[in-house]
């Protein structure tokens, strides 16, 4: 069983991301549903099983629909994500504790993150 603690839509509606953690391995994971898909939750299409050590704390689709950016409670990274393929990008360091945000700017060309170190990153 996951515990969802941060969702995000594709930029087209079509899709949701959900990231938490599983309760029994405490791993960060990420699961993809369609949301038109069968099922009155509609239906899973990927899951990323360990996207972060610890809780997936935020979730941002990029406007342009290519990226999906995460944080992570236990390992303080950024994760950039294939919006298509869930393959990982690279993965963001930095800050000193959990991430609490990631934003992508309008042009999706930057991303911005906020940290319970009370800090900002942005790049």
């Amino acid at each position: 069983t996951v515990q969802v603690a941060s969702v995000a839509f594709s930029t087209d509606g079509k899709r949701l991301w959900g990231g938490g953690w599983s309760d029994r391995e405490n791993r960060g994971k990420i699961i993809e549903w369609d949301v038109f898909g069968a099922g009155p939750n509609g239906a899973i299409l990927r899951t990323i099983p360990d996207a972060h050590t610890g809780t997936v704390t935020s979730l941002a689709a990029s406007p342009d629909g290519t990226l999906l950016a995460s944080g992570g409670s236990f390992d303080f990274a950024v994760k950039l994500w294939d919006a298509t393929s869930g393959e990982a990008i690279r993965a963001i360091r930095g800050h000193r504790d959990a991430i609490q945000q990631v934003v992508f700017a309008p042009d999706s060309r930057s991303l911005a993150s906020a940290s319970a170190d009370h800090s900002g990153r942005s790049g």
